[in-house]
């Protein structure tokens, strides 16, 4: 679910203390802000697909050892 511009611009308030206003300088932060938040949570999704990936590599690396230790005894 995606928060709304008014959450967003609570958020951005909340952790930096600046209002948004018809200034540059407040929107150039607020987008700098923006897209941090962006980035944060395309990390988020990485590391967890990078989890899944891990625990799947292991899973067949477990398969193919008790394959060959079965083959071997």
């Amino acid at each position: 679910m995606q928060a709304s511009i008014e959450e967003l611009h609570e958020q951005f308030y909340a952790e930096t203390n600046y209002e948004i206003k018809d200034n540059f300088k407040c929107w150039q932060i607020y987008a700098q802000w923006l897209e941090k938040l962006v980035i944060n949570k395309l990390n988020q999704k990485l590391i967890s697909e990078n989890k899944k990936l891990r625990e799947s590599y292991y899973e067949v690396i477990d398969i193919l050892e008790n394959a060959l230790t079965d083959r071997l005894s």
